[in-house]
């Protein structure tokens, strides 16, 4: 197996990368995501991405522990720059302007997709089971005062 991509250093913050360029075109239509493209996500994320973001994508890498500011959790933490599948492959072409997040414009068009679709895997669905449970958890309103 191919040795991970080495880490960027903690205090190396990627000062390179900047919003989206008007000069440069948006992405291609994002692919259609089926069971290859996940598992090919997966692979790629588990040598590049995985010692900063962490197995489950909760920011616990090994790496990820020690960067500031600490890569976000794919579960909880809102995305900087968008959370559809064209903006996270822009994120991953390009990384985070400021942050230790640096992009991987090295990785083939299709790689960088797998690696989209795989971190919106690892983000929950807010479907209504989710809904009604997050409801069902949240304490009930407090009666009203008596007369």
């Amino acid at each position: 197996p191919a040795a991970p991509a080495a880490p960027p250093p903690a205090a190396a913050a990627n000062t390179t990368a900047a919003a989206p360029n008007p000069e440069k075109p948006l992405p291609p239509k994002a692919p259609k995501k089926t069971p290859e493209l996940l598992e090919a996500g997966k692979k790629i994320y588990d040598v590049n991405c995985l010692l900063c973001h962490g197995e489950k994508g909760d920011g616990n890498g090994p790496v990820g522990l020690a960067l500031v500011p600490k890569p976000r959790d794919f579960a909880k933490d809102p995305f900087k720059q968008g959370s559809k599948p064209e903006q996270l492959f822009l994120t991953v072409t390009n990384g985070v302007k400021d942050t230790a997040m640096v992009g991987y414009p090295q990785l083939t068009e299709d790689e960088r997709w797998a690696v989209a679709f795989h971190v919106l895997e690892m983000v929950p669905k807010q479907g209504k089971a989710t809904k009604a449970k997050a409801k069902a958890a949240a304490p009930a309103p407090p009666p009203p005062p008596a007369q």
